[in-house]
């Protein structure tokens, strides 16, 4: 028999193998299973995580930095002066366009009259604009002239081309009375947020009580009435994420319908207003807007990853498909389609109105041949939006885009006899925003949260893994434990 020393010294190693394998096979199995557990559950985690911090509720921080803008916003406009408008109208030159701005505003963006619907977790909002001209970050003053066709004389040209001939012989004979030109000469002041005055104008406001189609406008003016105003068209209802984070911010409605005047795809009311974001957007291929003004949608495609402030994300851009227009659903009918590159926008604001991306970047050749001072360059005119990885919030956004008029005869009207058929390049314009180094540090935090998240999970399953195949190993050469033979040897 041993003596005690042995007996105890066999103990002692008995008893070590034996925490050794409840440290190896129980605790390195715990680990593993918790770790690959939590690993799989990760995106169900995540989007706790992410809903508790972004989810619109009443009260929340969220709640609070959506209604106010958090951020400041600058709306940078350029007006084309038409340099060469006598010998251009009706021909025989080219029509010559000066660019003059940027005239910048402050933007501002307040949410209000807002209404809870609990029944589908969705809000009902306007969404209020206010615009403060900055005139040390513009280029010209707002009484700079301006030169381009008057937009009230050749929309009611456009409203004249569906009527009867002696109609047209009624309206013409209005339009040569009141003396009004089809090129109008204001200050960039007028033309943009104070109004321009127009004799039109104020006769075409006497048949209002008759014409419910007529615009309810005194006067001219690209931006007239909608500073400040609660009146325009910026209702939206739109999901909260309180359910589920990845329908935050998509749009159900738009003045409480959920189409709008095209037919098919092309009118339903979806994407988002591009304030909030599901927060998987920035993992799939494209990013859809909804744009009021165009009565549609712009589709993003995702382009190439990138970083800001040290935050991982993605570029989404506008390309040359978001103003084809080989879908027809956008044209007045699906014989009249418009090339590449402009949008009719008559459908959605009885007039003549066109969009495109500035300087006719990325639209048929044709628009920028018929016209003079055209300078496409993706630099300055691409449409793009930066957004964060993991939680879809925008880092920088540049939303660009131009307002054009087709300047057009009309039949059996003198008043637009021989007008050349050009589409006239207006203004364009860029919202501007970049996301503050204080909220990309608090960003930052969730972006890490979410992206090791699931790599930190890997590694606690795999290094229980680890202890689990060590044991096992250690068991199969015997450095385990002690039989009980050899402590009663």
């Amino acid at each position: 028999m041993p003596d005690l020393r042995t007996r105890e010294s066999h103990i002692s190693h008995s008893l070590g193998g034996c925490w050794a394998r409840v440290c190896l096979f129980g605790l390195g199995g715990v680990i593993a299973v918790v770790g690959i557990v939590l690993c799989v559950l990760w995106p169900l985690l995540v989007n706790k995580i992410l809903g508790s911090q972004m989810a619109l509720t009443p009260g929340s921080r969220s709640y609070d930095m959506w209604t106010e803008t958090p951020i400041p916003m600058y709306f940078k406009i350029y007006l084309f002066n038409w340099t060469n408008a006598d010998t251009s109208l009706r021909g025989p030159d080219k029509p010559i366009f000066q660019e003059l701005g940027p005239y910048t505003f402050l933007e501002h963006h307040s949410k209000k009259n807002i209404t809870w619907n609990t029944n589908n977790n969705t809000i009902t909002y306007v969404n209020q604009k206010r615009w403060q001209f900055i005139p040390e970050m513009s280029n010209g003053s707002l009484d700079d002239k301006i030169t381009n066709l008057n937009v009230i004389a050749m929309t009611i040209g456009y409203m004249c081309n569906n009527i009867n001939i002696f109609e047209k012989m009624g309206a013409d004979l209005l339009l040569s009375k009141t003396k009004e030109n089809l090129v109008k000469t204001d200050t960039a002041g007028n033309l943009l947020f104070n109004g321009s005055f127009d004799l039109l104008l104020k006769i075409l406001n006497k048949f209002r009580p008759f014409i419910k189609t007529l615009p309810d406008m005194d006067k001219f003016g690209w931006f007239y009435k909608r500073n400040m105003s609660l009146t325009s068209n910026e209702l939206y209802t739109m999901h909260t994420g309180q359910t589920d984070i990845n329908r935050l911010g998509l749009l159900t409605a738009w003045n409480y319908r959920n189409r709008t005047v095209y037919s098919g795809e092309c009118g339903r009311v979806q994407g988002t207003y591009g304030e909030e974001f599901p927060t998987n957007t920035v993992d799939k291929s494209q990013l859809t807007l909804f744009v009021n003004d165009l009565c549609s949608v712009l589709n993003l495609r995702r382009d190439k990853a990138s970083s800001m402030y040290g935050i991982p994300s993605q570029i989404f851009v506008g390309g040359e498909d978001v103003f084809s227009n080989k879908t027809t659903c956008y044209c007045t009918t699906n014989t009249s389609c418009p090339a590449s590159g402009a949008r009719d926008l008559s459908r959605c604001n009885n007039s003549p109105a066109m969009a495109s991306w500035p300087h006719f970047y990325q639209a048929d050749p044709s628009y920028r041949a018929a016209v003079v001072g055209m300078n496409p360059d993706p630099d300055k005119h691409q449409f793009y939006m930066n957004i964060a990885e993991a939680v879809s919030i925008p880092l920088e956004v540049r939303a660009r885009m131009q307002l054009n008029i087709h300047m057009q005869s009309i039949p059996d009207m003198k008043y637009f006899k021989n007008v050349q058929n050009i589409v006239m390049p207006m203004l364009w314009f860029s919202q501007e925003a970049n996301l503050s180094s204080d909220m990309a540090s608090q960003i930052s935090v969730l972006v890490k949260l979410v992206g090791w998240g699931r790599w930190v999970l890997l590694s606690l399953g795999a290094t229980g893994a680890v202890m689990v195949a060590l044991g096992v190993v250690l068991q199969a050469r015997g450095h385990l434990g002690a039989s009980d033979e050899r402590l009663l040897q």
